[in-house]
């Protein structure tokens, strides 16, 4: 005779504290958030993983993340033990920053493409006072010294944040960038203007760029139909060039005083043609009876 089958027992659950889902203990982490949790572990692995995500992408993040159950930080010895490998490079990332805006004269490479940085020995300001060395008038170059980065050789002027601008003061290459700035506001303002027309609806006046097609424009911010050629709203189904052009076309057909139209004169020379018609069929009857 057969043992009898061994009846499988259910596994026991628990509530995680986040997303309230009952969950076998193997979902839930073998170890607190961080070392000096002294509480049981009421967070599941799936949601401590996306709380660490999530916190990583705070800005206001600083020398740590908090525990989500207790103020105790997590550290990175902490995040190797649960966090995604991702998280932890990002966290390794965040932690390095964090330690090198605190360095005295530390400065990042302006380049988009580069993520280095280095300590400046020169932190003067625009306006900072020439030794005697280095004074020199106001249109030679400053004494103030380009950032090189090591990294990816670019240089930049450290006061004003820009690229190196040799032979120019500060105030003198921003006099120059905002010259060229407001030229091509200019130029762009005078560009839209060719290109495109305000919505003639008082309480939207969008830009609006035509693409093609005939005149007849649908304004996708206040819903309005209007005319291209006339810039006028529609309303009753034409715009204003359209009833312009019916009126136009009724003046040039309007018959001179004292003159019958052109339709009602056609109509008298058929009357008189069919009248003369008749009369001739008359004549030739009464001619056939001997009349």
């Amino acid at each position: 005779m057969a043992p009898a089958k061994k009846r499988k027992l259910a596994e026991e659950t628990y509530t995680c504290g986040i997303c309230g889902v009952d969950r076998i203990a193997s979902r839930f982490p073998d170890v607190n958030p961080t070392e000096s949790c002294t509480h049981l572990i009421n967070t599941c692995t799936g949601c401590l993983r996306d709380y660490i995500d999530a916190r990583l992408d705070d800005v206001r993040l600083l020398g740590g993340i908090g525990c989500p159950e207790c103020p105790a930080i997590m550290k990175q010895s902490d995040l190797e033990q649960v966090a995604r490998k991702k998280a932890v490079l990002r966290f390794i990332e965040l932690d390095q920053r964090r330690i090198a805006d605190a360095t005295p004269g530390w400065q990042w490479c302006l380049n988009p493409s580069c993520k280095s940085g280095q300590v400046h020995g020169e932190l003067a300001k625009s306006d900072a006072v020439p030794s005697r060395q280095t004074r020199k008038s106001k249109k030679d170059e400053p004494a103030v010294q380009p950032f090189i980065c090591k990294a990816c050789k670019m240089q930049y002027c450290v006061p004003c944040t820009a690229v190196w601008h040799k032979g120019q003061t500060c105030e003198q290459y921003q006099d120059k960038v905002d010259r060229r700035h407001a030229q091509d506001i200019a130029a762009s303002s005078e560009l839209v203007d060719r290109i495109a027309k305000d919505c003639p609806n008082p309480t939207c006046k969008v830009k609006t760029e035509k693409d093609g097609g005939c005149p007849h424009i649908w304004c996708t911010r206040c819903m309005r139909d209007w005319c291209w050629n006339c810039n006028t709203l529609f309303t009753q189904g034409a715009c204003e060039c359209q009833r312009q052009a019916i009126r136009d076309h009724a003046a040039a057909n309007r018959p001179a005083p004292g003159l019958v139209p052109a339709n009602q004169q056609f109509g008298l020379a058929a009357t008189a043609m069919n009248l003369d018609i008749i009369n001739d069929i008359q004549r030739r009857v009464t001619a056939a009876r001997g009349l």
